[in-house]
């Protein structure tokens, strides 16, 4: 398949400028660029006035919140994170649905890879997972699937005590309590070696939470995973000012440099 752009912008590192030019895509790969080509193809694209560039990186989201989009307010993350406890995981039918909707978001911005970091309905995670890769592979958008696990309670991961909470509120969170270690580790290898060597446009990688709710032997289990497979590790880490006091009471250093140590 041989593809032919006519007219489009593209960067000249040494002039510092932007250039017209044309360019003949073969398969996979750019062949040709330079003004006014002369060849066959079998596709033409008119690209005049548009910038032609590598394609954009969508480097962290959560495509299992795409419905969730002005369900709650604009509060501050913790109290958001409290709120979205009671929208559990879906389904894996609408977890594909909504990784679908935010795929082709993405390719109309000229997004071709993302980071997904998604939550996974317990007992139903590979189901879910194979949910969102087949929506992946469907609009053909490049994708690394980081699965979300943690092993400390959701109330552990705020500066306050637990005589601070509401009755109502504090029920919610142990209701929603994280998974034991070896039981979160165990999901996260599943899903890796699930997708591991497979090859295309999928791939498997660590999702640890975030080092507020990661236990430091979750941690080192989940860079001792990455280490054995060979695939990268997302996480969160010191988003809020209240993350950087609870890891400063807790470990008396700050996140990052006892993320480092370990």
């Amino acid at each position: 398949m041989r593809t032919l752009l006519r007219g489009g912008l593209v960067y000249d590192p040494t002039a510092a400028a932007l250039r017209q030019v044309d360019l003949l895509v073969e398969g996979h790969m750019i062949t040709q660029v330079a003004p006014a080509l002369s060849v066959t193809a079998d596709q033409v694209i008119d690209a005049s006035g548009k910038l032609v560039l590598p394609g954009l990186m969508n480097a962290h989201t959560h495509s299992d919140q795409n419905f969730m989009r002005a369900v709650l307010g604009p509060l501050p993350l913790e109290l958001w994170l409290v709120e979205a406890l009671e929208y559990a995981p879906p389904e894996p039918e609408r977890l594909q649905l909504s990784a679908l909707l935010g795929a082709i978001e993405l390719l109309k911005c000229g997004v071709t890879t993302v980071v997904d970091n998604l939550k996974l309905p317990s007992g139903k995670e590979l189901a879910a997972l194979d949910a969102v890769a087949s929506a992946y592979r469907q609009v053909g958008i490049r994708a690394y699937l980081a699965p979300l696990v943690g092993d400390l309670p959701h109330h552990q991961a705020l500066p306050i005590g637990r005589e601070q909470y509401a009755p109502a509120d504090l029920a919610l969170l142990e209701q929603r309590s994280a998974l034991p270690t070896a039981q979160a580790l165990e999901v996260a290898e599943e899903a890796i070696q699930h997708y591991h060597q497979r090859g295309g446009r999928l791939q498997c990688w660590v999702g640890p939470t975030g080092h507020q709710r990661c236990s430091d032997q979750l941690l080192t289990g989940c860079a001792a995973l990455a280490e054995r497979y060979q695939v990268g590790i997302h996480t969160h880490a010191l988003e809020t000012k209240a993350q950087a006091v609870l890891d400063q009471r807790r470990y008396r250093q700050p996140a990052l440099r006892r993320l480092h140590q370990l």
